[in-house]
């Protein structure tokens, strides 16, 4: 099976995160996190991306990153092959350092990329390692506060635009206050379950370059369905007439990532019914293509 299209297109921003194959720990010592740091700086320079924040725990890694160019794949790509290569060399073995695909996540900016920087700050306490982000050496967390001096590779650009302030330091009080908490259950659950992070302007905004973008793909039911209109928006005014009605049933289900199921509840009608009718119109299309 194809392995799902990612959402890239210029100017994005991202939580990414990727994870060890297995029960294999990522970062064993020093020397596994340093080099991590090192590949940072290394895509930075390759790819001209811009790391806003990242943290390296023991089984994964989290971080948040701009891609002027939509070169996301490209970026990461590097990163992890050239991390799995030193991490097999200096331990003379062989096989997949990684498990599954790194994770994306497109991000609004704004107050979205803040509950992204606290989930990726607070996740070394949330995960036992120390009881407040300041102890964790091993992110970018001390030194987007003003803790520590920051890595070359690390953006700090952005912290004027989100926290106000006149200058870097009074920014960065107030990135501190922002960040002395960590985000309620409820609010991380539902950032953990959510693919792409804002608003619906947002969403929509997303959903457009998908349509520009991978409109002739096969992409994820979740990504159809942003900023997708309810049933009941898509079948006002259609239901008396058939042939609209079933255009309607076909658009809500490969438009919007609607299910079978849920067309029919909405319609009143059998899954079945609702089934035929999408796969007479598929045959449909196929004859009109063929003829044309």
């Amino acid at each position: 099976m194809a392995r799902p299209r990612r959402i890239l297109y210029a100017g994005a921003i991202y939580h990414v995160m990727a994870r060890a194959n297995g029960l294999r720990r990522l970062f064993i010592d020093e020397l596994d996190r340093l080099r991590f740091l090192e590949l940072l700086g290394e895509a930075q320079q390759r790819y001209a991306v811009r790391w806003r924040s990242f943290t390296a725990m023991t089984s994964h890694y989290h971080a948040a990153v701009e891609t002027p160019a939509a070169n996301l794949s490209e970026a990461m790509r590097y990163i992890n092959s050239q991390y799995a290569r030193a991490w097999n060399r200096r331990r003379r073995t062989r096989g997949h350092v990684f498990g599954d695909r790194f994770v994306s996540k497109p991000i609004e900016d704004d107050r979205y990329a803040w509950t992204a920087l606290r989930y990726i700050t607070w996740n070394p306490v949330e995960s036992g390692y120390v009881e407040h982000p300041d102890d964790w050496v091993w992110s970018s967390h001390r030194a987007t506060a003003g803790l520590a001096a920051p890595p070359e590779f690390l953006d700090l650009s952005w912290l004027q635009g989100s926290f106000g302030g006149r200058t870097l330091a009074e920014a960065q009080l107030e990135y501190r206050k922002a960040m002395n908490d960590p985000l309620p259950v409820s609010e991380s659950e539902h950032y953990l379950n959510t693919v792409v992070v804002g608003s619906a302007g947002f969403q929509e905004k997303v959903r457009k370059q998908i349509g520009i973008t991978m409109h002739d793909l096969i992409i994820p039911r979740s990504y159809r369905a942003l900023a997708r209109p309810s049933l009941g928006q898509l079948f006002a005014g259609c239901t008396a007439d058939l042939e609209d009605r079933n255009r309607a049933i076909r658009r809500a289900q490969v438009v919007y990532g609607y299910r079978q199921s849920e067309i029919a509840r909405t319609l009143n009608l059998h899954p079945n019914t609702v089934s035929k009718i999408v796969s007479t119109l598929k045959k449909q299309r196929f004859f009109l293509i063929e003829a044309g």
